[in-house]
């Protein structure tokens, strides 16, 4: 059997199949970022965003900063 009747018969013998098989891993390894990475970041920030909205006038919100930012806020609120 010649190759060229070969390529007909098996469209993946060849240069054919080599872009398919280059494209395949950097899909999936999009697909696996989008559901690790991107998702659940969205998630949390739309749960973020529906709490923000929730607030209301009069609500106690603890604010958490770093240990070493925390007096310079503590002056500028006024706390000793």
């Amino acid at each position: 059997m010649s190759t060229k009747k070969a390529k007909i018969l098996n469209p993946k013998i060849g240069k054919r199949s080599l872009p398919y098989i280059l494209v395949l891993p950097m899909v999936l390894m999009m697909v696996v970022f989008y559901f690790l990475l991107i998702r659940p970041q969205q998630k949390k920030e739309k749960l973020r965003i529906k709490m923000i909205d929730s607030l209301q006038k009069g609500d106690r919100v603890v604010v958490f900063a770093a240990s070493d930012l925390m007096p310079e806020a503590m002056n500028c609120l006024g706390v000793n």
